[in-house]
C-alpha cells in the first residue's frame, strides 16, 4: 500500500500474480475525489499504475474512460 500526505496526495495498492498486474488508487481532492483501477496481462506494474493515473486525470477532468 502506498499513501502520501504531500500534494498530490493518494493512496492505493499494486499487485502482481502470474501473468497479471493490477493497481487501485484513490486520489482525494478538495473538489472531488477519484478512485481508479486498472488490470492488464503484463509483468510491469509501472504500466498499470500509469494507466490508473491517466484514468483518474480523465475522470477529474470530466472525461469518462
Amino acid at each position: 500500500m502506498i499513501e502520501t500526505t504531500a500534494p498530490p496526495s493518494f493512496m492505493g495498492h499494486s499487485g502482481q500474480g502470474p501473468s497479471s498486474t493490477g493497481a487501485v488508487y484513490h486520489f482525494p481532492a478538495s473538489a472531488s475525489s477519484v478512485t481508479a483501477a486498472a488490470f492488464a496481462p503484463v509483468d510491469d506494474p509501472g504500466l498499470v499504475e500509469q494507466r490508473v493515473v491517466e484514468i483518474a486525470r480523465g475522470i477529474a477532468g470530466g472525461k469518462r474512460e
